[in-house]
């Protein structure tokens, strides 16, 4: 059975290895989507302008507009000067071709609230938030300048894994000159055989279903929306946000897994409404940042009411562990109870479409610590 294993995580990373063969033509099709997406957020807000049209935006609504269509300009922008080395490069053209399949779904959810079949709701935020990350996954793993840089990332992928140890960890089980693995290999061979198989003892007295959690976890952090990539620019987000490496594991075990407070793919504007609608002063939540996805974000409600944004990063740029963040900025503040219902967000996603997912208005997929 190990060795059927073996053979099928070969030919998957094969496949996946040769798929972007039509790096070129894959460039110019991202170029063409994101245009076009821009294209339907100007008419609808246009159309909102004119009441005669009834459409109605709201300001909250608007902005989410414009966060995504900022983002898309910034993606054709980088897309359209990239250089012809990269272009032809397959792991450039595999990357694009997921981001592509993005793409169509959120023209999908774009065309369907044009034509007054969908409404835009909180979780519409998906769509600017996955563009993003792939943009910013792109930026560092196949940089416009130094041309130096981009061509020792396409000759050895891992130099982009900063933490000595993960970087040397992800040569020894995937090879340097591997930029991505699929989620199944990586849940293998660096979840499974790595992390658990050797620091058994940072799990003791945990159950199975746990270490399922830490899966979830896990595809929720680097495989959502699923693409079925764990570049080594995620890895490397990874080891940032709960390392250093030997920590890892019992740092996402506790802060990711296991704590109230963390919400995971909410932006700014959902946070504020988080945070609004509670009657309590001095409270905080966690949450992936849209503009710097190597850290956290944390918004939070001072004293005197007042909501604000920080991310765990230092006057030089390094991150700040997540705890000593939070002792130094936050003194005396409490996590909100609220967290990331795991199961209903990925159940969706094996069940559903992205656009179901961003259509629906049930609010469920973020729920009370102790509900």
């Amino acid at each position: 059975e190990e060795e059927e294993e073996e053979e099928e995580s070969s030919r998957r990373s094969e496949h996946l290895s040769s798929s972007g063969g039509g790096s070129v033509a894959t460039t110019f099709e991202v170029c063409e989507r994101g245009q076009r997406l821009g294209t339907l957020i100007l008419n609808l807000c246009q159309d909102a302008d004119r009441a005669s049209v009834g459409v109605e935006l709201s300001r909250e609504n608007r902005a989410r507009l414009t966060f995504l269509k900022d983002t898309l300009d910034l993606l054709v922008s980088y897309a359209s000067r990239q250089s012809e080395d990269v272009k032809h490069s397959p792991a450039y053209g595999t990357i694009l071709g997921r981001l592509i399949t993005h793409l169509d779904q959120t023209l999908v959810m774009m065309q369907r609230i044009a034509d007054r079949e969908a409404t835009i709701t909180s979780n519409f935020d998906i769509f600017e938030l996955t563009v993003r990350r792939y943009l910013e996954q792109l930026r560092k793993m196949f940089p416009l300048s130094p041309q130096s840089k981009a061509l020792s990332l396409l000759l050895k992928p891992s130099l982009l894994i900063e933490d000595a140890t993960a970087r040397a960890v992800w040569e020894r089980l995937f090879g340097e000159e591997s930029p991505f693995v699929d989620f199944s290999t990586f849940v293998r061979k660096m979840l499974m055989e790595e992390l658990i198989g050797k620091q058994q003892s940072t799990l003791e007295g945990s159950s199975p279903q746990e270490a399922e959690l830490l899966v979830q976890f896990l595809h929720y952090f680097s495989n959502f929306p699923e693409d079925d990539l764990v570049t080594t620019y995620k890895w490397n987000v990874l080891v940032r946000l709960f390392g250093p490496y030997p920590d890892f594991l019992r740092n996402f075990r506790r802060i990711a897994v296991g704590r109230q407070g963390f919400l995971g793919l909410v932006n700014r504007i959902k946070a504020y409404e988080i945070l609004t609608m509670k009657h309590e002063r001095r409270i905080l939540l966690m949450r992936f940042s849209r503009t710097e996805p190597e850290f956290l974000a944390f918004s939070y409600k001072n004293s005197r009411g007042q909501i604000g944004h920080q991310i765990n990063r230092d006057d030089q740029g390094e991150i700040i562990p997540i705890e000593t963040f939070i002792e130094k900025r936050f003194p005396g503040y409490t996590l909100v109870e609220e967290h990331v219902d795991i199961a209903a967000v990925l159940g969706l996603e094996q069940t559903s479409s992205l656009c179901d997912y961003a259509a629906d208005t049930s609010g469920g997929y973020i729920v009370s610590y102790y509900s």
